[in-house]
């Protein structure tokens, strides 16, 4: 077994998902790929915001597929990569979700070029070129946190969504928005 050096499943709708997901997460994952956007919020200055284009749901690293997969994979306007650990309410504890994101971070640098190349190919971008360092990003409802103190890590971003009941309404492609937490979004 070794990493994967082709077919990401870049922008095709693909699978069934994780059997170790969550039903509610995995549905979370496919709807937010459905969407096609999120807007990570970080203030009420626009210029701190960031818009993120999704191009890949259930990313697989290992060639042949072990179930090791990025939840979700996107980019900038800049081509900055970003990649999302999701976790529902019910989901696994904050310390796995940042136990995945950090492996799933380490394998994502080493397969970064043969991903390049898949995204040129399949969104006809021959100049294609991720820039700076990828992104890494939890993401769940903003009830999940309260039962965590926050995490000192400075490499790791934690977002949550607001509504996701309404994410899940097939309303075709919308910018969802996704909002930084803050301190008192965890534990005291």
């Amino acid at each position: 077994m070794g990493l994967r050096t082709k077919d990401f499943k870049i922008g095709v709708w693909h699978g069934k998902g994780k059997a170790s997901k969550s039903r509610k997460e995995e549905q979370l994952e496919k709807s937010l790929f459905k969407k096609g956007l999120l807007y990570l919020y970080v203030s009420r200055h626009k210029e701190n915001n960031t818009l993120i284009r999704l191009v890949a749901f259930e990313m697989p690293l290992n060639d042949p597929n072990t179930g090791e997969c990025i939840d979700l994979l996107g980019i900038d306007k800049n081509w900055q990569p970003y990649i999302f650990e999701l976790k529902a309410r019910e989901g696994e504890g904050l310390k796995k979700a940042r136990e995945e994101i950090n492996k799933y971070h380490d394998k994502f640098d080493r397969i970064m070029g043969y991903v390049q190349k898949e995204i040129r190919e399949k969104y006809l971008i021959p100049n294609f070129k991720f820039k700076e360092k990828v992104k890494k990003i939890v993401l769940a409802e903003q009830s999940y946190y309260r039962k965590y103190k926050k995490p000192e890590d400075n490499d790791i971003n934690y977002f949550f969504l607001k509504d996701v009941k309404n994410i899940s309404r097939d309303k075709g492609p919308e910018i969802i928005n996704i909002h930084k937490t803050k301190k008192k979004n965890f534990r005291k």
